[in-house]
């Protein structure tokens, strides 16, 4: 990420990287709208899932220098770290984010195995694209991420999101 708040994906292989404190240089805003609502809804996920970091910062470099970014919902399991990304509606800049960014620099730092998924309140209108997986639970998303496919979590607050813990990290 950059002090402006957008994303910015690495230029090569992660070089470096560690756990880290929010940058002095990051603005802290109270957020409006939509981006209020997005927050909303991630503090939710983390409710829901017992034992999660929420917000956890990281310090990496690139053949372009050192960078911040911030994951969403992180499951440190013993095995495995499991990285939600979460959406109001599901965009394709989230599955990018945990393909190209996240979960390359938390295998760095944790020196294991990341899955990546993405979990959104609302799937958007013109559909998913073919070859994604639409899950209803923790568990399947999960399942279908170890196997290998793009999977999106659909979960609504106040649903069960029946996490097994032991399978999902």
């Amino acid at each position: 990420m950059t002090p402006n708040g957008r994303q910015y994906l690495p230029r090569g292989r992660i070089l470096t990287a560690a756990l880290a404190e929010r940058p002095g240089n990051f603005p802290v805003a109270r957020p409006r709208g939509a981006k209020a609502e997005g927050l909303r809804y991630e503090r939710a996920v983390h409710g829901a899932l017992p034992g999660a970091i929420r917000g956890q910062w990281f310090r990496y470099e690139d053949s372009e220098g050192v960078h911040y970014c911030q994951t969403d919902v992180l499951i440190a399991g013993v095995n495995r770290i499991l990285i939600v990304e979460c959406k109001l509606t599901w965009v394709e800049d989230g599955a990018n984010a945990l393909k190209y960014l996240y979960v390359p620099v938390c295998e760095t730092v944790y020196g294991r195995h990341a899955l990546g998924l993405v979990a959104c309140r609302r799937l958007p209108r013109e559909g998913i694209p073919p070859g994604i997986k639409i899950c209803a639970n923790l568990d399947d998303a999960v399942q279908g991420t170890l196997a290998g496919k793009s999977v999106v979590l659909h979960w609504r607050p106040n649903t069960p999101i029946r996490a097994a813990m032991r399978s999902a990290a």
